[in-house]
């Protein structure tokens, strides 16, 4: 069952992480309307996390090893939710913290989540990958800090800012 679950999470981060490199300015926009429906919007959020959360917690609760990554995904979620469901003012403030301005941030959260492993069960078509690949680069060079010596790199605030969302 924990490879099924592992496969099913691949999937979904997979999915997932493609929408947010090519399409993050909708991501975005989805956020910034749930954040608008206020404490209603702080449920429908937690109603996206839990699911997976907790199917992943149910059946893949490995605590050794590299799987005890997806484990803390597992739990991560459905903490996520239960303070969503429990607190949504905190659900709230989280949903308020996305803007238009910086929906780059998607990109990289889904170039994180899409080689989070080396397993991926679908193979992308070279067509698909040269587009993330050029939709990525479009997205975040104007946000990468340029050094005295011309390399480019971000600061660890912009990594810091995106690791908030999740």
């Amino acid at each position: 069952m924990e490879i099924a679950i592992t496969k099913l999470a691949i999937i979904c981060f997979f999915v997932i992480g493609v929408s947010h490199i090519v399409q993050p300015r909708v991501w975005s926009r989805f956020f910034i309307d749930l954040h608008s429906k206020g404490e209603v919007g702080s449920f429908l959020n937690a109603l996206l996390h839990f699911p997976l959360g907790v199917v992943i917690v149910s059946f893949h609760n490995v605590w050794q090893g590299l799987p005890l990554v997806l484990t803390l995904i597992g739990w991560g979620l459905v903490t996520k939710s239960f303070i969503s469901f429990v607190f949504p003012k905190i659900g709230l403030k989280t949903l308020a913290r996305v803007r238009m301005e910086r929906s780059w941030e998607f990109v990289v959260a889904g170039v994180f989540s899409r080689h989070s492993t080396n397993d991926d069960p679908v193979a992308i078509p070279a067509e698909l990958q040269d587009q993330i690949n050029i939709q990525t680069r479009s997205v975040l060079e104007p946000k990468l800090k340029v050094d005295h010596d011309g390399s480019r790199r971000n600061t660890l605030s912009d990594v810091c800012s995106l690791a908030s969302l999740y």
